[in-house]
């Protein structure tokens, strides 16, 4: 009940407050310099004698991210990551408008790589549908809200891809890997000690925690337990596949999400010939089907089903699905992302559910946010001053995002009336055409302080550079209208 509640809250807070969103920052408010933290300022000096040095928990894509956000304004950082080796692993991520525009405004020759590697989606049709008759609930345009506001178009990059490159813009040397933060102590100037797994203990101004779901960061900072029993199960498992497959109107849809009562199953175009799909099955959490005769259940659960979902499951090899139960942690809305001179970033501060899309271009917006605060200080008496100013400017935004996906899961769990009522269906379907573009809306602003809007005033004074995708269609209504005479032809006479 405390998750739904807090789920709620979540989703309206940004309407609630009139919209209030990043792409409107909060005012900068002063900041209230107390004896003690003058001197603190006295004792230890303000950073043009001794540079901030941040400590960031974990490697993964918020952290990599961080770490470019940071190198970007000169602030000193170390990574610490557990995994040894960077290898490749993980399928296609996507990487959305708003968070190709934040990565853009951290170094665009890195961005214009990643967009290169990818595969745009944003200027084809993407929609739900119903999983058993294959008829379209809605369409909806992801184009239109990027190309207002000057942003880049949503791409598919695989996940090694993006990881390489981030990898490769920061500096190889602050990365240490195969260790990680196991705990941390505020120290009486200020300063924040971190004990690392191997015995070692590192000293710096600021440590982040992007250490992800399970984080030994948000767990220590609040006190929670960093395992299963403090996040909540969203009733789903998780099949993910790759395969080969180049479906009939792949130049035209992008991403399609097909519907039914307590499964569901989404697939995009990925590049290279290549189709991801994610199979969603409502079951209580831990029951793991053996490894080697996955497809065949996902087979015998989606029997009846439209033949595009039968065809991508028999065309993924066994060796390339996985399975994981979905869970997530309710947002940080009372306890907040940032206690003295630790935060949290990514999925240690908001994990969520996949529906939107949304969990890791929020962990994109959180770094680039999070440099942009620490670049705005110059005495270490202002740490926990810009981590505050951080959380102000992400915790609305994020929880909302949060909220827009649990909710959305919690619905397609519950939704057994939808699909065995078909007036019911029509008018959910009509519902979902109408919010979607306001989500959409919502999703692609411009999180960007202004002195950074560079990028997107050159796309909106030259619109051919959204024409210029390497796809065959300009504009997702140009690709909605030629949808709809290639399955006029397709149907039977």
């Amino acid at each position: 009940m405390v998750q739904r509640l807090a789920t709620v809250a979540a989703l309206l807070l940004p309407f609630t407050s009139g919209f209030l969103l990043p792409s409107s920052p909060l005012p900068r408010v002063p900041s209230y310099r107390s004896a003690s933290t003058r001197t603190l300022s006295m004792q230890y000096g303000s950073l043009r004698e001794k540079p901030l040095k941040v400590i960031i928990a974990g490697g993964g894509i918020g952290g990599l991210v961080l770490a470019n956000a940071l190198q970007r304004h000169g602030i000193e950082y170390d990574l610490y990551e557990k995994t040894r080796e960077y290898r490749p692993f993980g399928g296609p991520i996507q990487v959305q408008s708003n968070a190709l525009a934040a990565l853009e405004a951290i170094n665009k020759d890195m961005t214009e790589r990643i967009m290169a590697a990818g595969t745009t989606t944003g200027n084809r049709v993407n929609g739900l549908k119903d999983g058993v008759t294959n008829k379209w609930y809605c369409q909806f345009d992801t184009g239109a809200p990027a190309q207002k506001r000057g942003l880049p178009l949503t791409r598919v990059v695989d996940r090694p891809d993006l990881q390489s490159i981030l990898l490769e813009y920061m500096d190889r040397s602050r990365l240490h890997t195969g260790v990680e933060v196991a705990e941390y102590t505020q120290l009486a100037d200020g300063a924040v000690d971190v004990t690392l797994t191997n015995g070692e203990r590192v000293q710096g101004d600021v440590l982040v925690g992007a250490d992800g779901i399970w984080s030994n960061i948000r767990g220590q900072m609040h006190s929670e337990s960093p395992g299963k029993e403090s996040a909540t199960y969203s009733g789903y498992t998780c099949f993910t596949g790759v395969c080969l497959a180049r479906p009939h109107d792949v130049k035209e849809v992008a991403y399609k999400v097909y519907l039914a009562s307590e499964k569901y199953f989404v697939c995009s175009d990925v590049g290279k010939g290549r189709m991801q799909w994610y199979a969603m099955l409502g079951q209580p959490p831990g029951k793991k089907v053996p490894d080697g005769v996955q497809g065949a259940h996902l087979i015998k659960e989606y029997q009846g089903w439209s033949r595009e979902v039968l065809e991508l499951l028999e065309m993924t090899k066994e060796e390339d699905i996985n399975q994981r139960d979905l869970y997530d942690r309710p947002p940080l809305l009372l306890k907040g992302w940032a206690k003295g001179p630790v935060a949290v970033l990514g999925d240690a501060a908001h994990p969520m559910m996949p529906n939107l899309g949304q969990g890791g271009c929020q962990a994109v917006e959180d770094g680039y946010r999070l440099a942009q605060e620490l670049s705005k200080i110059t005495d270490r008496g202002d740490v926990a001053w810009a981590l505050r100013m951080y959380e102000n400017q992400r915790l609305v935004r994020s929880s909302a995002v949060h909220g827009l996906a649990r909710i959305a899961s919690d619905v397609l769990f519950q939704s057994k009336l939808l699909f065995s009522n078909p007036v019911i269906g029509s008018f959910v379907g009509l519902m979902m055409t109408i919010s979607m573009p306001l989500i959409l809306e919502f999703l692609y602003q411009n999180v960007l302080d202004e002195s950074d809007w560079g990028n997107a005033k050159g796309r909106l004074s030259n619109m051919a550079a959204y024409e210029d995708q390497s796809n065959t269609y300009k504009s997702v209504r140009e690709a909605q209208q030629a949808l709809a005479t290639k399955e006029r032809q397709l149907q039977p006479n």
